[in-house]
C-alpha cells in the first residue's frame, strides 16, 4: 500500500457505520411489516436482522467497488492493500471472521482495540482490515 494514499479517519467510518445502521434496520423494519403486517422496530435482535446486516455488509461492497450507500454519501470505501476492488471474500474475511466472530471470541476487545487503532495509528487500518488485506480509501 502506498504510504501516500488517503485513509478514512475514525469520523467518517463511525459516520458511515452509523448510517448503514440505520439502513439496515429500515430496511428489516420494511421487510417484517411485509411480512407479518405489524410495524415494530424490535426485529434488530432477531437472526434475520443479523443475516441481512452481514449480506448487506459482505455482498454490496464485494459487488459495487467496496461502497456500501452509507459509505458512497461519506466518500469512503473498502479496498484492497493493492489497490484494487475487494472481493466476496476479501468482505467476508474482513466483516464475518474479522468483526463479528473475533468479536464474539474475545468478548468485544477486538472492537475496543481496533477503535484505538483506527484513531491512533498512521494506517487507520482495523484489526479486520488487517486479517482481510484492506483499508477504507478517503475520496
Amino acid at each position: 500500500m502506498q504510504t501516500d494514499t488517503p485513509k478514512a479517519g475514525f469520523g467518517k467510518r463511525l459516520a458511515a457505520f452509523l448510517a448503514d445502521s440505520f439502513i439496515i434496520n429500515m430496511i428489516a423494519v420494511f421487510l417484517y411489516f411485509l411480512i407479518t403486517g405489524e410495524l415494530t422496530s424490535e426485529v434488530s435482535s432477531s437472526y434475520a436482522y443479523i443475516l441481512l446486516d452481514a449480506l448487506y455488509l459482505t455482498i454490496l461492497p464485494a459487488v459495487w467497488a467496496g461502497y456500501t450507500l452509507a459509505k458512497r454519501l461519506m466518500d469512503i470505501r473498502v479496498k484492497k492493500l493493492n489497490g484494487k476492488d475487494v472481493t466476496l471474500f476479501d468482505m467476508f474475511i474482513r466483516e464475518f471472521v474479522g468483526k463479528v466472530l473475533l468479536s464474539v471470541i474475545t468478548f468485544g476487545v477486538s472492537t475496543l482495540v481496533s477503535f484505538v487503532m483506527v484513531i491512533a495509528t498512521k494506517q487507520r487500518r482495523a484489526i479486520h482490515d488487517y486479517m482481510a488485506g484492506t483499508y477504507v480509501h478517503s475520496g
